[in-house]
Formats: structure tokens, sequence, C-alpha cells
């Protein structure tokens, strides 16, 4: 995580300088140059985030297997690192797929795209927890949420709203800090834009970024938890009791 924010830090200084390159030199030699440079550091910001959030999925979901097959001291951390390497790729592919199912709904019909952004949000569960492939999974998923659909989007709702309130709250340090620049510089557009913002604002970026990174794993845990709610309805394999165990050995 830390590496992640640190990247997207550093991406964002780049992306900075490409915007006030814009601003300042709008029809210079190459205007496209910096614009293109912009929504390139767009697209990295994207990937980083997008690698980060499947090695927290894998990390969260792996430990959570671990615990459940051997318990809380019969395992190590090494073998947290193979579920994490085993199951990365499955989540990433998982992830594309599902995005790209959720933008087509979305696009036709906002509808469409939160019922399958609902409905797909244990495909994870089901690709570590029962070692099922892409398309099994993809079931899975539909099958579970299908009785319990309400329930699953307020879970999914009040998870990312948490995450987006402590988002700001941690972010207040680095806004400040942010604010300096801007207010100095806010009468002339072009320095604005080309403005540099101190080491401290960066350092605390750098944090902000990490904090909220880790922050986005409370969603999933809630999700990991929910699917075991929902096969221990369904199913009733006592899965459950072991997942409830976590907390009284802790």
């Amino acid at each position: 995580m830390l590496v992640a924010a640190i990247l997207t830090v550093l991406i964002s200084v780049a992306q900075q300088n490409a915007l006030g390159g814009i601003a300042t030199d709008p029809y210079g030699a190459n205007p496209f140059e910096n614009l293109g440079l912009f929504y390139f550091y767009i697209f990295l910001t994207v990937l980083v985030y997008a690698f980060a959030m499947t090695a927290l999925q894998a990390t969260f979901y792996g430990y959570m297997k671990l615990y459940i097959q051997k318990g809380k001291d019969g395992f190590e951390l090494k073998e947290v690192g193979r579920q994490v390497a085993k199951f990365f790729f499955p989540i990433l592919g998982a992830s594309i797929v599902t995005a790209i199912i959720m933008i087509i709904g979305f696009i036709l019909c906002i509808i469409p795209g939160i019922y399958f952004a609902v409905s797909l949000s244990l495909i994870y569960s089901a690709l570590i927890f029962e070692g099922k492939g892409f398309g099994n999974a993809f079931s899975r998923s539909f099958e579970l949420t299908k009785q319990n659909w309400w329930l699953t989007l307020g879970l999914v709702i009040v998870a990312t709203l948490i995450v987006y309130v402590l988002s700001i709250i941690l972010s207040i340090p680095s806004i400040l800090l942010g604010l300096k620049p801007m207010l100095t510089n806010i009468k002339d557009f072009d320095a604005a834009m080309g403005m540099n913002f101190s080491v401290g604002y960066y350092i605390a970026n750098a944090i902000t970024t990490m904090l909220t990174y880790l922050l986005s794993g409370f969603p999933v845990i809630i999700l990991g938890f929910h699917y075991f709610s929902m096969v221990e309805k369904k199913e009733r394999p006592s899965l459950l009791q072991k997942i409830e165990s976590i907390n009284k050995d802790e």
C-alpha cells in the first residue's frame, strides 16, 4: 500500500506539471503533448489503484480463508503471500470484466449498472473461498445475492459512505497544506496552474492516499462476512460459526 501511495503521489506531481504546461503554453510547438501526458497520468493512476485494490482484496480474503481452514495460529504470513500470488490475477481479471459489465449497465441506464454492481459484489468471495472459476463465481454471486439483494445494496452503501467520510476527514491536512499556494496565486491563473506545492503537502498526500487505500478494505471485509452469512442461510454449512470465532479469539 505504501508503494502504491507513493506512486500515486509521484504520478499526481507529473500530472500537475502537465496541467501547468497546458495552462502556461496552450499554443506551443506541440499543444497536444501535455494534454496527452495529462490523460496518460490519469490512466497510470487508475492502473495503480486497480493493482493496489486487487492486492488488498487478495490479502484480506486470503487471510480469512487460511483463518477458517487452519485457525488463528495455524498458518504463517508467507502462506498469506502465496494466497495473494495465487488469486491476484483471477481477482484482477474478474474486476476488469465486472467493471466492463457495470459500465455498460450504467451507459444503458443507471439502474442496470447498480443491479450488476450489487449482484456481482460476492464474486471475489466465490473465487477465493470456494475456488471457483470466473464463470462459476459469476453465477454463484448472482445466486447468493438474489434473495438478499436489498440487504447487500444497503451494506455496500453504508460501507462506501463510511469510507468516503473517513477519507474526507483524512484528506483535511493535505487540503489545508495545498490551499496556501492556491490562495497565493489565485489572481494569476497561469501561476496557479503551474504552482509548486510544499514537501509537507506531498508527504501528507502520500500518507492520506495510503490510509485511504487501507480504508477501502473495509467494504471488502464487510462483503466477506456477508458472503458467509448468505451461505449459512442458504446451505447451512456452519461456516458462519467459524467466522464468528474470530472476535472471540482476538
